[in-house]
C-alpha cells in the first residue's frame, strides 16, 4: 500500500513523499525447499519527478523522468531495514509519417541485508517482456527498451498500431548459478482507444525471450503488461 502526496515545484518538476506499508507472505514452491520468513514493513523516502511530453494516444512527445528513494523504517522481523533507489527515463519521438520511437531506461538497486526475502520481482512490462510475472529476483538491475510505434489504421475511437520491440537487461542474480543478462524481441499490434468509457489500450505480442520464457505471447488490457 502506497501513499504519495507531492507538490508541482515547476510545470515540469515535482517533489512527492513517499509512505509505504508491505506485508510479505512466502510460501514453499517446489523444488525450492527454503522459504524466506513473513513480514510486515513501514517504508518512507521521496521521488522527485520530471515530465516534458505531450500526450499523443499512442506515445508521448518528449522525455519524462523520475528518481526515488525509500527506506524501511520499521518492519516486524529481526533482519536490517533495507533502502530502495529507482530510476526512470522515457523519450518519445515523432519520426516520418507518424511512426513513434518510445526509448525507456529503468533501474533499481536495493541494499543486501542477507534476508532471501529482501529482492526486487520483476516481469511482464516494458524492459521485461518475456519475464513471468514476478519472475525475475534481483537487487540490482538496468533494463533498456524500444519501441516503434507504426500507426496503420485509423478508426472513429482510436487507431490500430504495429510496433516491433527489442528490451534488454543486466541484473545480479540473487542465485549465482542463474544468468545476469537477457534480450526479449518480438512485435505487438494494438488497438489505442480515446473513448473515455474504454481503457487506453489491448494490444498483443509475440517474442521471445532465450532466458526466460523463449517463445512467448502476452496480452495488454489498459494501461499496463
Amino acid at each position: 500500500m502506497d501513499f504519495s502526496p507531492g507538490y508541482r515545484i515547476t510545470p515540469t518538476l515535482g517533489l512527492s513523499v513517499l509512505l509505504n506499508y508491505s506485508d510479505r507472505q512466502c510460501e514453499e514452491v517446489s523444488p525450492y525447499t527454503t522459504v524466506p520468513d513473513n513480514y510486515s514493513s513501514y517504508s518512507a523516502g521521496a521521488r522527485l519527478s520530471y515530465s516534458n511530453a505531450d500526450y499523443k494516444l499512442y506515445y508521448n512527445d518528449g522525455i519524462s523522468a523520475r528518481l526515488a528513494w525509500l527506506r524501511q523504517i520499521h518492519r516486524s522481523d529481526e533482519s536490517a531495514n533495507v533502502s530502495q533507489a529507482t530510476f526512470g527515463f522515457e523519450w518519445d519521438k515523432l519520426l516520418f509519417n507518424q511512426h513513434a520511437l518510445q526509448l525507456a531506461l529503468n533501474s533499481a538497486s536495493l541494499t543486501d541485508n542477507g534476508n532471501a526475502g529482501d529482492v526486487l520481482m520483476y516481469g511482464n512490462a516494458k524492459g521485461f517482456r518475456g519475464i513471468e510475472p514476478n519472475g525475475l529476483w534481483t537487487r540490482n538491475i538496468t533494463a533498456v527498451s524500444a519501441d516503434y510505434q507504426i500507426p496503420v489504421k485509423k478508426v472513429p475511437d482510436g487507431i490500430f498500431t504495429i510496433a516491433p520491440f527489442v528490451d534488454y537487461g543486466i541484473y545480479k542474480p540473487v542465485n549465482p548459478a542463474t544468468g545476469n543478462n537477457y534480450t526479449a524481441y518480438g512485435v505487438g499490434g494494438y488497438l489505442f482507444v480515446n473513448a473515455i468509457s474504454l481503457p487506453g489500450v489491448v494490444g498483443l505480442l509475440v517474442g521471445r525471450n532465450e532466458d526466460f520464457m523463449g517463445n512467448f505471447i502476452g496480452f495488454q488490457f489498459g494501461y499496463g503488461y
